[in-house]
Protein backbone atom coordinates (compact mmCIF):
# COMPACT_ATOMS: atom_id res chain seq x y z
CA UNK A 1 0.00 0.00 0.00
CA UNK A 2 1.35 3.33 -0.68
CA UNK A 3 1.57 6.26 1.26
CA UNK A 4 -1.03 8.34 -0.96
CA UNK A 5 -3.41 4.85 -0.30
CA UNK A 6 -2.72 5.51 3.39
CA UNK A 7 -3.68 8.74 3.71
CA UNK A 8 -6.97 8.37 1.79
CA UNK A 9 -7.64 5.11 3.75
CA UNK A 10 -6.94 6.75 6.97
CA UNK A 11 -9.38 9.75 6.47
CA UNK A 12 -12.15 8.14 5.18
CA UNK A 13 -12.19 6.08 8.59
CA UNK A 14 -12.01 9.02 10.14
CA UNK A 15 -15.12 10.97 8.55
CA UNK A 16 -16.57 7.31 9.20
CA UNK A 17 -15.81 7.17 13.06
CA UNK A 18 -16.39 11.34 12.63
CA UNK A 19 -20.35 10.33 11.70
CA UNK A 20 -20.96 8.36 14.32
CA UNK A 21 -19.84 10.55 17.40
CA UNK A 22 -22.03 13.53 15.20
CA UNK A 23 -25.07 10.98 15.70
CA UNK A 24 -25.30 9.93 12.07
CA UNK A 25 -25.44 5.86 11.01
CA UNK A 26 -22.63 5.85 8.76
CA UNK A 27 -23.05 3.36 5.89
CA UNK A 28 -19.84 1.40 4.62
CA UNK A 29 -21.51 1.27 0.77
CA UNK A 30 -21.00 5.22 0.72
CA UNK A 31 -17.38 5.00 1.57
CA UNK A 32 -16.49 2.53 -0.86
CA UNK A 33 -18.37 3.80 -3.81
CA UNK A 34 -16.88 7.12 -3.02
CA UNK A 35 -13.00 5.60 -3.08
CA UNK A 36 -10.75 4.51 -5.88
CA UNK A 37 -11.03 1.40 -6.89
CA UNK A 38 -7.74 0.30 -5.06
CA UNK A 39 -8.83 1.56 -1.99
CA UNK A 40 -11.90 -0.65 -1.77
CA UNK A 41 -10.42 -3.76 -0.44
CA UNK A 42 -8.77 -2.41 2.39
CA UNK A 43 -11.06 0.26 3.17
CA UNK A 44 -13.77 -2.44 3.44
CA UNK A 45 -11.33 -4.01 5.79
CA UNK A 46 -10.65 -0.79 7.76
CA UNK A 47 -14.14 0.48 8.49
CA UNK A 48 -15.62 -3.17 9.00
CA UNK A 49 -13.36 -3.13 12.12
CA UNK A 50 -14.21 -0.08 13.39
CA UNK A 51 -18.02 -1.03 12.96
CA UNK A 52 -18.08 -4.25 14.55
CA UNK A 53 -16.22 -2.84 17.48
CA UNK A 54 -19.22 -0.08 17.98
CA UNK A 55 -21.75 -3.07 17.65
CA UNK A 56 -20.08 -5.21 20.33
CA UNK A 57 -19.73 -1.96 22.07
CA UNK A 58 -22.85 -1.68 22.01
CA UNK A 59 -23.91 -5.08 23.07
CA UNK A 60 -24.66 -6.46 19.89
CA UNK A 61 -23.00 -10.14 18.84
CA UNK A 62 -22.11 -9.22 15.15
CA UNK A 63 -23.17 -12.17 12.80
CA UNK A 64 -21.28 -13.00 8.87
CA UNK A 65 -24.65 -12.91 7.25
CA UNK A 66 -24.99 -9.39 8.12
CA UNK A 67 -22.47 -7.98 5.79
CA UNK A 68 -22.03 -10.74 3.40
CA UNK A 69 -25.52 -10.69 1.88
CA UNK A 70 -24.32 -6.83 1.50
CA UNK A 71 -20.74 -7.40 0.17
CA UNK A 72 -21.00 -11.19 -1.75
CA UNK A 73 -17.93 -10.57 -2.90
CA UNK A 74 -16.13 -10.34 0.15
CA UNK A 75 -17.67 -13.12 1.83
CA UNK A 76 -14.42 -15.26 2.61
CA UNK A 77 -12.81 -11.78 3.94
CA UNK A 78 -15.74 -11.37 5.56
CA UNK A 79 -15.64 -14.27 7.60
CA UNK A 80 -11.91 -13.88 7.97
CA UNK A 81 -12.62 -10.68 10.23
CA UNK A 82 -15.31 -10.99 12.38
CA UNK A 83 -13.04 -14.74 13.84
CA UNK A 84 -10.02 -12.43 14.22
CA UNK A 85 -12.21 -9.69 15.63
CA UNK A 86 -14.05 -12.49 18.36
CA UNK A 87 -10.37 -14.03 18.81
CA UNK A 88 -9.10 -10.81 19.67
CA UNK A 89 -11.99 -9.98 21.88
CA UNK A 90 -11.49 -13.07 23.64
CA UNK A 91 -8.19 -12.79 24.51
CA UNK A 92 -7.04 -12.55 28.06
CA UNK A 93 -5.45 -8.59 28.00
CA UNK A 94 -1.79 -8.18 28.16
CA UNK A 95 0.08 -7.99 31.30
CA UNK A 96 3.16 -6.78 29.51
CA UNK A 97 4.92 -5.96 26.79
CA UNK A 98 8.76 -6.06 25.79
CA UNK A 99 10.29 -5.19 29.41
CA UNK A 100 7.55 -3.38 30.47
CA UNK A 101 4.71 -4.49 32.89
CA UNK A 102 1.52 -3.42 32.78
CA UNK A 103 -0.19 -1.87 35.75
CA UNK A 104 -3.22 -0.39 34.84
CA UNK A 105 -5.21 1.21 32.37
CA UNK A 106 -4.98 5.23 32.50
CA UNK A 107 -6.76 6.59 29.19
CA UNK A 108 -8.66 5.41 26.11
CA UNK A 109 -8.91 7.26 22.85
CA UNK A 110 -9.78 5.62 19.46
CA UNK A 111 -6.26 4.37 18.52
CA UNK A 112 -4.94 3.45 21.44
CA UNK A 113 -4.62 3.05 24.69
CA UNK A 114 -2.37 4.43 27.65
CA UNK A 115 -1.35 2.11 30.95
CA UNK A 116 0.98 2.77 34.28
CA UNK A 117 3.57 0.32 33.61
CA UNK A 118 6.81 -0.69 35.46
CA UNK A 119 9.92 -1.26 33.54
CA UNK A 120 11.75 -4.06 34.20
CA UNK A 121 15.93 -4.45 35.02
CA UNK A 122 17.76 -2.41 36.70
CA UNK A 123 15.68 1.18 36.28
CA UNK A 124 12.75 -0.79 37.53
CA UNK A 125 10.73 2.93 37.52
CA UNK A 126 7.14 3.73 36.55
CA UNK A 127 6.35 4.94 33.18
CA UNK A 128 3.29 5.55 30.71
CA UNK A 129 3.22 3.00 27.80
CA UNK A 130 1.02 3.89 24.81
CA UNK A 131 -0.07 0.14 22.71
CA UNK A 132 -1.80 0.69 19.41
CA UNK A 133 -5.39 -0.81 20.32
CA UNK A 134 -5.47 -4.30 19.01
CA UNK A 135 -8.17 -6.30 16.89
CA UNK A 136 -10.88 -4.41 15.28
CA UNK A 137 -9.07 -1.06 15.53
CA UNK A 138 -5.95 -1.71 14.39
CA UNK A 139 -5.79 -0.92 11.25
CA UNK A 140 -3.32 -0.63 8.31
CA UNK A 141 -4.14 3.22 8.66
CA UNK A 142 -3.62 3.43 12.06
CA UNK A 143 -0.53 1.76 12.92
CA UNK A 144 0.97 3.80 9.96
CA UNK A 145 0.04 6.76 11.98
CA UNK A 146 1.23 5.21 15.33
CA UNK A 147 4.44 4.99 13.76
CA UNK A 148 4.71 8.52 12.72
CA UNK A 149 3.67 9.78 16.28
CA UNK A 150 6.48 7.54 17.35
CA UNK A 151 9.33 9.29 15.04
CA UNK A 152 7.86 12.62 15.65
CA UNK A 153 8.14 12.18 19.84
CA UNK A 154 11.85 10.31 18.92
CA UNK A 155 13.54 13.05 17.50
CA UNK A 156 12.09 16.06 20.17
CA UNK A 157 13.60 17.60 23.11
CA UNK A 158 11.59 20.20 25.38
CA UNK A 159 11.29 20.86 29.10
CA UNK A 160 7.45 21.55 28.22
CA UNK A 161 7.09 17.84 25.75
CA UNK A 162 6.17 14.50 27.29
CA UNK A 163 10.01 12.79 27.18
CA UNK A 164 10.31 9.98 24.84
CA UNK A 165 12.01 6.57 26.59
CA UNK A 166 11.44 3.88 24.20
CA UNK A 167 9.54 1.90 21.74
CA UNK A 168 8.93 -1.36 19.63
CA UNK A 169 6.98 -4.30 18.78
CA UNK A 170 6.06 -7.11 21.21
CA UNK A 171 4.53 -10.16 18.42
CA UNK A 172 2.78 -7.70 16.05
CA UNK A 173 1.63 -5.31 19.27
CA UNK A 174 3.28 -1.79 18.59
CA UNK A 175 4.04 0.12 21.43
CA UNK A 176 5.91 3.14 23.33
CA UNK A 177 7.44 4.44 26.20
CA UNK A 178 6.88 8.02 27.67
CA UNK A 179 7.34 9.66 31.12
CA UNK A 180 4.64 9.08 33.41
CA UNK A 181 2.89 11.90 34.54
CA UNK A 182 1.19 11.48 37.50
CA UNK A 183 -0.96 14.81 37.21
CA UNK A 184 -4.21 15.19 35.06
CA UNK A 185 -4.55 17.34 31.65
CA UNK A 186 -5.64 20.37 31.55
CA UNK A 187 -8.64 19.44 30.41
CA UNK A 188 -8.87 17.13 33.75
CA UNK A 189 -8.03 20.63 35.40
CA UNK A 190 -10.70 22.66 34.14
CA UNK A 191 -13.44 20.10 35.22
CA UNK A 192 -11.81 19.90 38.53
CA UNK A 193 -12.12 23.52 38.94
CA UNK A 194 -15.93 24.20 37.16
CA UNK A 195 -14.50 27.51 36.25
CA UNK A 196 -12.33 29.79 34.70
CA UNK A 197 -8.62 30.32 35.49
CA UNK A 198 -7.23 33.54 36.88
CA UNK A 199 -6.35 35.62 33.73
CA UNK A 200 -2.32 36.08 35.11
CA UNK A 201 -2.32 32.21 36.38
CA UNK A 202 -3.47 30.97 32.43
CA UNK A 203 -1.43 33.27 30.57
CA UNK A 204 1.60 31.92 32.42
CA UNK A 205 0.31 28.45 31.71
CA UNK A 206 -0.20 28.90 27.93
CA UNK A 207 3.53 30.64 27.92
CA UNK A 208 5.15 27.25 28.63
CA UNK A 209 3.03 25.54 26.16
CA UNK A 210 3.69 28.16 23.65
CA UNK A 211 7.28 27.61 24.14
CA UNK A 212 6.55 23.81 23.39
CA UNK A 213 5.14 24.54 20.21
CA UNK A 214 7.40 27.33 19.36
CA UNK A 215 10.12 24.55 19.51
CA UNK A 216 8.38 22.48 17.18
CA UNK A 217 7.87 25.43 14.59
CA UNK A 218 11.53 26.20 14.65
CA UNK A 219 12.73 23.02 14.06
CA UNK A 220 13.90 22.17 10.09
CA UNK A 221 11.87 21.13 9.16
CA UNK A 222 9.24 22.38 10.79
CA UNK A 223 6.82 19.80 12.90
CA UNK A 224 3.06 21.43 13.03
CA UNK A 225 0.84 19.71 15.62
CA UNK A 226 -2.21 20.13 14.69
CA UNK A 227 -4.11 18.76 17.89
CA UNK A 228 -3.37 21.48 20.26
CA UNK A 229 -6.08 21.03 22.89
CA UNK A 230 -6.63 20.61 26.57
CA UNK A 231 -6.60 16.87 26.73
CA UNK A 232 -3.37 17.24 24.84
CA UNK A 233 -1.48 18.77 27.64
CA UNK A 234 -0.74 16.86 30.32
CA UNK A 235 0.00 18.27 33.62
CA UNK A 236 3.07 16.55 36.21
CA UNK A 237 2.43 16.71 39.91
CA UNK A 238 3.87 20.48 40.28
CA UNK A 239 1.27 21.46 37.65
CA UNK A 240 3.90 22.06 34.81
CA UNK A 241 2.50 21.43 31.54
CA UNK A 242 3.66 19.14 28.65
CA UNK A 243 2.39 18.84 25.24
CA UNK A 244 1.48 15.06 23.89
CA UNK A 245 -0.06 13.20 21.67
CA UNK A 246 1.55 13.64 18.26
CA UNK A 247 -0.49 11.27 16.26
CA UNK A 248 -1.54 14.17 13.62
CA UNK A 249 1.63 16.04 13.51
CA UNK A 250 3.01 16.78 10.07
CA UNK A 251 6.83 17.74 8.78
CA UNK A 252 5.86 21.03 6.32
CA UNK A 253 8.46 19.96 4.55
CA UNK A 254 9.08 16.20 3.05
CA UNK A 255 5.37 15.06 4.03
CA UNK A 256 2.96 18.10 2.89
CA UNK A 257 -0.51 18.54 4.21
CA UNK A 258 -3.64 15.75 3.53
CA UNK A 259 -6.69 17.34 2.13
CA UNK A 260 -9.29 18.63 4.92
CA UNK A 261 -9.21 19.58 8.38
CA UNK A 262 -7.31 17.22 10.89
CA UNK A 263 -7.96 17.80 14.96
CA UNK A 264 -10.59 18.50 17.56
CA UNK A 265 -13.56 20.54 17.06
CA UNK A 266 -13.48 23.41 18.03
CA UNK A 267 -9.87 23.63 17.97
CA UNK A 268 -9.30 23.69 14.33
CA UNK A 269 -8.71 26.54 12.50
CA UNK A 270 -10.72 28.03 9.76
CA UNK A 271 -8.37 27.56 6.74
CA UNK A 272 -8.15 23.61 7.38
CA UNK A 273 -12.06 24.00 6.13
CA UNK A 274 -11.83 26.63 3.97
CA UNK A 275 -8.22 27.84 1.84
CA UNK A 276 -10.14 31.56 1.51
CA UNK A 277 -8.85 32.30 4.95
CA UNK A 278 -4.98 31.28 3.86
CA UNK A 279 -2.68 28.73 4.24
CA UNK A 280 -2.36 25.74 6.56
CA UNK A 281 0.72 25.67 8.41
CA UNK A 282 1.89 27.25 12.16
CA UNK A 283 -0.77 29.39 12.00
CA UNK A 284 -2.95 26.27 12.97
CA UNK A 285 -1.13 25.59 16.29
CA UNK A 286 -1.62 29.73 16.66
CA UNK A 287 -4.98 29.45 16.98
CA UNK A 288 -5.40 26.46 18.76
CA UNK A 289 -3.27 28.04 21.79
CA UNK A 290 -5.73 31.17 21.51
CA UNK A 291 -8.81 28.34 21.68
CA UNK A 292 -6.87 27.06 24.46
CA UNK A 293 -6.54 30.86 26.28
CA UNK A 294 -10.06 31.61 25.57
CA UNK A 295 -11.22 28.61 27.88
CA UNK A 296 -8.98 28.82 30.20
CA UNK A 297 -9.97 32.37 31.19
CA UNK A 298 -13.49 31.83 30.10
CA UNK A 299 -14.11 28.02 30.69
CA UNK A 300 -15.62 27.74 27.72
CA UNK A 301 -14.76 27.26 24.66
CA UNK A 302 -15.27 30.46 21.70
CA UNK A 303 -17.86 28.28 20.42
CA UNK A 304 -20.15 25.36 21.17
CA UNK A 305 -18.74 21.92 20.23
CA UNK A 306 -20.08 19.81 17.38
CA UNK A 307 -21.26 20.10 14.02
CA UNK A 308 -22.39 24.12 14.83
CA UNK A 309 -18.96 25.15 15.91
CA UNK A 310 -17.53 23.89 11.65
CA UNK A 311 -20.04 26.75 10.74
CA UNK A 312 -19.30 29.11 13.29
CA UNK A 313 -15.63 28.72 12.87
CA UNK A 314 -16.31 29.66 9.86
CA UNK A 315 -18.64 32.53 9.39
CA UNK A 316 -18.65 34.30 13.08
CA UNK A 317 -16.39 35.76 15.61
CA UNK A 318 -16.15 35.23 19.07
CA UNK A 319 -17.21 37.08 21.86
CA UNK A 320 -14.24 39.42 23.81
CA UNK A 321 -13.52 37.23 26.77
CA UNK A 322 -14.51 40.09 28.55
CA UNK A 323 -18.02 39.80 27.85
CA UNK A 324 -18.23 36.25 29.28
CA UNK A 325 -16.21 37.37 32.67
CA UNK A 326 -15.73 40.61 34.00
CA UNK A 327 -11.85 41.17 35.02
CA UNK A 328 -10.07 39.78 31.86
CA UNK A 329 -7.18 42.33 31.38
CA UNK A 330 -7.76 44.02 27.86
CA UNK A 331 -4.58 43.32 26.69
CA UNK A 332 -4.53 39.21 27.31
CA UNK A 333 -7.66 39.86 25.64
CA UNK A 334 -6.23 41.40 22.59
CA UNK A 335 -3.73 38.78 22.64
CA UNK A 336 -6.80 35.84 22.28
CA UNK A 337 -8.45 37.52 19.97
CA UNK A 338 -5.58 37.96 17.60
CA UNK A 339 -4.87 33.96 17.82
CA UNK A 340 -8.73 33.54 16.79
CA UNK A 341 -8.91 35.80 13.83
CA UNK A 342 -10.20 34.07 10.51
CA UNK A 343 -7.38 35.15 8.33
CA UNK A 344 -4.28 33.74 8.60
CA UNK A 345 -2.99 36.87 8.10
CA UNK A 346 -4.62 38.67 10.64
CA UNK A 347 -3.13 36.68 13.39
CA UNK A 348 0.21 36.44 15.03
CA UNK A 349 2.88 35.60 11.85
CA UNK A 350 4.45 32.98 13.97
CA UNK A 351 4.36 31.61 17.49
CA UNK A 352 7.02 33.43 18.98
CA UNK A 353 5.62 37.00 18.70
CA UNK A 354 2.61 35.41 20.46
CA UNK A 355 5.08 34.15 22.82
CA UNK A 356 6.47 37.78 22.92
CA UNK A 357 3.39 39.54 23.32
CA UNK A 358 2.25 36.59 26.34
CA UNK A 359 5.26 37.75 27.95
CA UNK A 360 4.74 41.32 27.53
CA UNK A 361 1.29 40.62 29.51
CA UNK A 362 3.33 38.58 32.25
CA UNK A 363 5.38 41.83 32.74
CA UNK A 364 3.14 44.35 32.62
CA UNK A 365 4.53 46.00 29.81
CA UNK A 366 2.59 47.04 26.52
CA UNK A 367 2.41 44.62 23.88
CA UNK A 368 4.24 44.67 21.04
CA UNK A 369 1.03 44.37 18.14
CA UNK A 370 -1.00 47.76 18.39
CA UNK A 371 -4.51 47.75 19.04
CA UNK A 372 -7.08 47.90 16.15
CA UNK A 373 -8.45 50.78 14.31
CA UNK A 374 -11.81 51.51 14.48
CA UNK A 375 -12.93 50.43 10.75
CA UNK A 376 -11.20 46.51 11.83
CA UNK A 377 -12.90 47.03 14.92
CA UNK A 378 -16.59 47.02 13.15
CA UNK A 379 -15.75 44.22 10.99
CA UNK A 380 -14.77 42.08 13.52
CA UNK A 381 -18.32 43.50 15.80
CA UNK A 382 -20.51 42.53 13.24
CA UNK A 383 -19.13 39.23 12.15
CA UNK A 384 -19.10 38.56 16.05
CA UNK A 385 -23.08 39.39 16.08
CA UNK A 386 -24.63 39.63 12.44
CA UNK A 387 -28.19 39.26 13.69
CA UNK A 388 -28.07 42.62 15.55
CA UNK A 389 -25.08 44.23 12.52
CA UNK A 390 -27.58 43.14 9.94
CA UNK A 391 -30.92 44.21 11.60
CA UNK A 392 -29.06 47.53 12.36
CA UNK A 393 -28.52 47.65 8.49
CA UNK A 394 -32.11 46.73 7.10
CA UNK A 395 -33.39 49.55 9.77
CA UNK A 396 -31.01 52.05 8.06
CA UNK A 397 -31.56 50.83 4.15
CA UNK A 398 -35.65 51.08 5.23
CA UNK A 399 -35.29 54.65 6.80
CA UNK A 400 -33.11 55.78 3.63
CA UNK A 401 -35.79 53.90 1.03
CA UNK A 402 -38.57 55.93 3.14
CA UNK A 403 -36.62 59.13 2.55
CA UNK A 404 -35.52 58.89 -0.60
CA UNK A 405 -39.06 58.06 -1.53
CA UNK A 406 -40.60 60.82 -0.46
CA UNK A 407 -37.58 63.44 -1.54
CA UNK A 408 -38.05 61.55 -5.24
CA UNK A 409 -41.59 61.73 -4.91
CA UNK A 410 -41.77 65.61 -3.92
CA UNK A 411 -44.09 64.93 -0.96
CA UNK A 412 -44.96 63.05 2.49
CA UNK A 413 -47.08 60.63 1.44
CA UNK A 414 -48.11 58.77 -1.93
CA UNK A 415 -51.10 56.82 -0.76
CA UNK A 416 -51.35 57.59 2.61
CA UNK A 417 -53.81 54.69 4.65
CA UNK A 418 -56.31 58.06 5.48
CA UNK A 419 -57.92 55.65 8.06
CA UNK A 420 -54.64 56.08 10.25
CA UNK A 421 -54.47 59.85 9.93
CA UNK A 422 -57.81 60.02 11.69
CA UNK A 423 -56.77 58.05 14.15
CA UNK A 424 -53.72 60.53 14.88
CA UNK A 425 -56.34 63.52 14.48
CA UNK A 426 -58.90 62.42 17.02
CA UNK A 427 -56.10 61.53 19.19
CA UNK A 428 -54.77 65.19 19.35
CA UNK A 429 -50.84 63.80 20.43
CA UNK A 430 -49.73 65.82 17.00
CA UNK A 431 -48.31 69.01 16.70
CA UNK A 432 -50.69 71.76 14.72
CA UNK A 433 -48.39 73.17 12.59
CA UNK A 434 -47.50 70.13 11.64
CA UNK A 435 -49.34 68.24 8.74
CA UNK A 436 -50.60 64.39 9.41
CA UNK A 437 -48.35 63.07 6.93
CA UNK A 438 -45.48 64.35 7.86
CA UNK A 439 -46.58 63.16 11.78
CA UNK A 440 -46.52 59.86 10.81
CA UNK A 441 -42.95 60.09 8.54
CA UNK A 442 -41.64 60.94 11.80
CA UNK A 443 -43.71 58.03 13.77
CA UNK A 444 -41.75 55.87 11.66
CA UNK A 445 -38.43 57.29 12.60
CA UNK A 446 -39.59 56.15 15.96
CA UNK A 447 -40.33 52.84 15.00
CA UNK A 448 -37.15 52.65 13.35
CA UNK A 449 -35.15 53.64 16.84
CA UNK A 450 -37.33 51.55 18.87
CA UNK A 451 -36.87 48.66 16.19
CA UNK A 452 -33.11 49.10 16.89
CA UNK A 453 -33.21 49.13 20.57
CA UNK A 454 -35.11 46.41 20.79
CA UNK A 455 -32.74 43.77 18.56
CA UNK A 456 -29.76 45.58 20.51
CA UNK A 457 -31.70 44.35 23.83
CA UNK A 458 -32.24 41.04 22.30
CA UNK A 459 -28.48 40.72 21.36
CA UNK A 460 -27.68 41.06 25.03
CA UNK A 461 -29.82 38.33 26.08
CA UNK A 462 -28.52 35.96 23.53
CA UNK A 463 -24.98 36.86 24.50
CA UNK A 464 -25.48 36.07 28.12
CA UNK A 465 -27.92 32.51 27.49
CA UNK A 466 -26.76 29.56 26.38
CA UNK A 467 -30.60 27.96 25.51
CA UNK A 468 -31.28 30.51 22.60
CA UNK A 469 -34.03 28.78 20.23
CA UNK A 470 -37.19 30.85 22.27
CA UNK A 471 -34.74 34.24 22.05
CA UNK A 472 -34.65 33.93 18.58
CA UNK A 473 -38.11 32.90 17.03
CA UNK A 474 -39.42 35.92 19.63
CA UNK A 475 -36.98 37.97 17.88
CA UNK A 476 -37.51 37.23 14.59
CA UNK A 477 -41.53 37.18 15.29
CA UNK A 478 -40.84 40.87 16.41
CA UNK A 479 -39.00 42.03 13.40
CA UNK A 480 -41.55 40.60 11.49
CA UNK A 481 -44.46 42.72 13.57
CA UNK A 482 -42.16 46.04 13.82
CA UNK A 483 -41.79 45.80 9.77
CA UNK A 484 -45.36 44.96 9.11
CA UNK A 485 -46.15 47.86 11.36
CA UNK A 486 -43.94 50.53 9.69
CA UNK A 487 -45.16 49.66 6.10
CA UNK A 488 -48.90 50.22 7.28
CA UNK A 489 -47.77 53.34 8.80
CA UNK A 490 -46.01 54.21 5.00
CA UNK A 491 -48.28 53.69 2.53
CA UNK A 492 -49.00 49.30 2.99
CA UNK A 493 -48.61 47.33 0.18
CA UNK A 494 -47.94 50.14 -2.08
CA UNK A 495 -44.70 51.12 0.08
CA UNK A 496 -41.02 50.19 -1.07
CA UNK A 497 -40.56 48.99 2.33
CA UNK A 498 -42.44 45.39 1.42
CA UNK A 499 -38.72 44.12 -0.23
CA UNK A 500 -37.75 43.87 3.18
CA UNK A 501 -39.70 41.14 3.77
CA UNK A 502 -37.43 39.82 1.01
CA UNK A 503 -34.21 41.14 3.12
CA UNK A 504 -35.16 39.17 6.21
CA UNK A 505 -35.84 35.95 4.57
CA UNK A 506 -32.28 36.63 3.20
CA UNK A 507 -30.52 37.36 6.18
CA UNK A 508 -31.71 34.38 8.08
CA UNK A 509 -29.77 32.50 6.13
CA UNK A 510 -26.99 33.59 6.87
CA UNK A 511 -26.55 30.89 9.75
CA UNK A 512 -27.44 28.06 7.59
CA UNK A 513 -30.26 27.00 9.75
CA UNK A 514 -33.00 26.10 7.80
CA UNK A 515 -35.71 25.53 10.97
CA UNK A 516 -34.88 29.87 11.10
CA UNK A 517 -35.48 30.12 7.62
CA UNK A 518 -38.75 29.04 7.36
CA UNK A 519 -40.15 30.36 10.53
CA UNK A 520 -38.71 34.16 9.07
CA UNK A 521 -40.44 32.95 5.82
CA UNK A 522 -43.92 31.70 7.43
CA UNK A 523 -43.73 35.20 9.43
CA UNK A 524 -43.38 37.50 6.60
CA UNK A 525 -45.59 35.90 4.59
CA UNK A 526 -48.26 36.31 7.10
CA UNK A 527 -47.20 39.79 7.68
CA UNK A 528 -47.80 40.78 3.97
CA UNK A 529 -51.33 39.11 4.59
CA UNK A 530 -52.08 41.78 6.75
CA UNK A 531 -51.20 44.25 4.76
CA UNK A 532 -52.96 43.18 1.92
CA UNK A 533 -56.45 42.79 4.03
CA UNK A 534 -55.82 46.24 5.99
CA UNK A 535 -55.02 47.39 2.31
CA UNK A 536 -58.36 45.52 0.59
CA UNK A 537 -60.13 46.89 3.32
CA UNK A 538 -59.96 50.83 3.77
CA UNK A 539 -58.66 51.26 -0.44
CA UNK A 540 -60.70 48.69 -2.21
CA UNK A 541 -60.87 50.76 -4.97
CA UNK A 542 -56.94 51.14 -5.33
CA UNK A 543 -55.94 47.53 -5.37
CA UNK A 544 -56.65 47.20 -9.04
CA UNK A 545 -53.76 44.37 -9.45
CA UNK A 546 -55.01 41.93 -6.69
CA UNK A 547 -52.72 39.37 -8.69
CA UNK A 548 -49.19 40.84 -7.54
CA UNK A 549 -49.68 40.67 -4.28
CA UNK A 550 -50.00 36.10 -5.14
CA UNK A 551 -47.49 37.09 -6.90
CA UNK A 552 -45.11 38.60 -4.11
CA UNK A 553 -46.08 36.05 -2.05
CA UNK A 554 -45.43 32.98 -4.25
CA UNK A 555 -41.42 34.45 -4.76
CA UNK A 556 -41.74 34.88 -0.86
CA UNK A 557 -41.76 31.13 -0.55
CA UNK A 558 -39.75 30.19 -3.64
CA UNK A 559 -36.83 31.99 -2.01
CA UNK A 560 -37.25 30.28 1.38
CA UNK A 561 -37.59 27.01 -0.02
CA UNK A 562 -34.38 27.70 -1.77
CA UNK A 563 -32.80 28.91 1.16
CA UNK A 564 -33.69 26.23 3.34
CA UNK A 565 -32.26 23.73 0.67
CA UNK A 566 -29.08 25.53 0.67
CA UNK A 567 -28.95 25.54 4.18
CA UNK A 568 -29.55 22.06 4.32
CA UNK A 569 -26.57 20.98 1.99
CA UNK A 570 -24.16 23.09 3.93
CA UNK A 571 -24.83 21.62 7.09
CA UNK A 572 -24.64 18.17 4.76
CA UNK A 573 -20.83 19.11 3.65
CA UNK A 574 -20.35 20.15 7.14
CA UNK A 575 -20.58 16.91 8.37
CA UNK A 576 -17.64 15.54 6.16
CA UNK A 577 -15.32 18.44 6.91
CA UNK A 578 -12.94 16.55 6.14
CA UNK A 579 -13.51 17.00 2.54
CA UNK A 580 -13.05 20.74 2.25
CA UNK A 581 -10.55 22.46 0.44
Amino acid sequence: MTAEQAIRICKACDRFEWDRLEGATPRIEHFLDAAPDDDRCQLLEDLLRIELEWRRAAGERPAPLDYTGRFPAEAERIERILRESAEAEDESPRRSVGRYELLEEMGRGREGVVYRAREGGIASREVAVKLLSAGSVGSRADALRFIKEVRSLAWIHHDHIVPYHDSGDDRGQLYYVMRLMRGSSLAGLLRDRRGPMEPMDAARLLIRVTEAVHHLHSRHPPIVHRDLKPGNILLDEEGKPYVADFGLAVLLEGEGWADGACGTIPYIAPEQFDRRFGEVGPACDVYSLGVILYELITGRPPFPRGRESILLTLDREPLPPGRLRAGVPGNLERVCMKCLRKSTRDRYASTGELLADLRHFERHEPLSTPPDGPWPRLWHWARREPALAVRLGVIVTCSAIMWGSRVASGRFAALLPHHWARLIERSGVYPGSLSIEAVLVWLNQVIFIAWGLASWAFQRRLNLRRDQGGLQFGWRVVDVAILTLLIELDDAVMSPLTVAFAVLIVASAFWARADQILQTTLLSMAGYVLLVLSFRHFHPAQDDRPWRHVHYLVGLAVLGLMLTYQANRTRALARICGDRD
